[in-house]
């Protein structure tokens, strides 16, 4: 039942945001992802594409887009076995947007998210899918009409169904750049 729920709002906010939208974006993020709890899988770097689509008003903005991000293959070996492991997640979310001056806003972000992460090796062989909800803020910097700098700091959720790390919370960092169409 809760995957049905964090589907349709996933769904909710990419049409809501497309119906409504003046201009839409393809966005490109780099980052660092941290992970709690999980000596297994380790901090590493992060790569994020996003589509989505902007609605401005008098007081601000409100970005709807639907993202995946990968952070990062990892491998873990000891005397007797090895195990690589395979994190990314796909998710949807709000961005809202309040403007300092012309071309400066600070960005919330709410949203959902659906964590994976894989493990194979020897004897070795599981996926799991973990569904959550995610928040973060950040800054956006407008350099034209055509062309948006981003930098943030999100909670990506949590894998919580993952056995090997149960309950690790994520973070990001990420700084990146979109372009409007």
């Amino acid at each position: 039942m809760h995957k049905a729920i964090y589907l349709l709002a996933g769904l909710t906010i990419f049409a809501t945001t497309q119906s409504l939208a003046d201009d839409q974006y393809v966005e490109l993020d780099a980052g660092a992802v941290t992970m709690s709890n999980a000596d297994l899988m380790p901090n590493t770097s992060s790569l994020r594409l996003a589509y989505g689509a902007k609605k401005n008003s008098i007081v601000g903005f409100v970005k709807g887009e639907v993202d995946v991000i990968s952070f990062g293959d990892s491998s873990y070996s000891s005397a007797s076995s090895s195990v690589s492991i395979s994190r990314y997640a796909v998710r949807a979310a709000y961005i809202l947007g309040f403007p300092v001056s012309n071309d400066f806003s600070i960005t919330g972000k709410l949203g959902v998210t659906m964590n994976h992460v894989g493990a194979s090796g020897i004897n070795t062989n599981a996926d799991a899918n973990s569904f959550d909800v995610i928040y973060g803020a950040g800054v956006a910097y407008e350099a034209s009409r055509k062309i948006t700098f981003n930098a943030g700091w999100e909670s990506m959720g949590q894998f919580k169904a993952v056995s090997f790390a149960p309950g690790s919370s994520l973070n990001q960092i990420s700084a990146g750049i979109a372009y409007n169409f």
